[in-house]
């Protein structure tokens, strides 16, 4: 089922959508206050990235799995999580400077790590 490239893309896009929606509303706010040690960020600004967030982190796990290849998920994903960091850091509060160190640093590893690991999955998948 998953050697079709249809499938793998919808998946992928599914599993990009759900990073994206949790990067915006988990990973960036435990950042900057683990980082900053104060929630220095607008919550209804923050909701409102919510949908560009995550359409760019859909088009990376889209393409992510269409590759199925876990080092070019690592740098998209990676990628996507760094441009993700800084609109979130740039645009949610006043203190830009923490916040887009909290964002990029956030972003990258939480990418990373995804990417890698949905980028093996599914190269996996394609060997079975």
């Amino acid at each position: 089922m998953f050697k079709t490239p249809l499938w793998r893309i919808l998946f992928g896009t599914l599993f990009g959508a759900m990073a994206g929606m949790s990067m915006t509303m988990t990973v960036f706010p435990y950042a900057t206050i683990w980082l900053t040690a104060s929630e220095s960020y607008n919550l209804i600004t923050l909701a409102n990235l919510i949908i560009p967030i995550v359409f760019i982190w859909m088009i990376g796990g889209a393409l992510t799995a269409w590759l199925a290849q876990a080092r070019m998920g690592i740098v998209i994903l990676g990628f996507c999580g760094v441009v993700s960091g800084i609109v979130l850091g740039l645009l949610v509060g006043d203190d830009t400077t923490s916040l887009l160190l909290a964002g990029v640093v956030s972003g990258l590893l939480y990418g990373t790590i995804g990417g890698g690991i949905i980028g093996y999955a599914f190269s996996n998948l394609m060997k079975e």
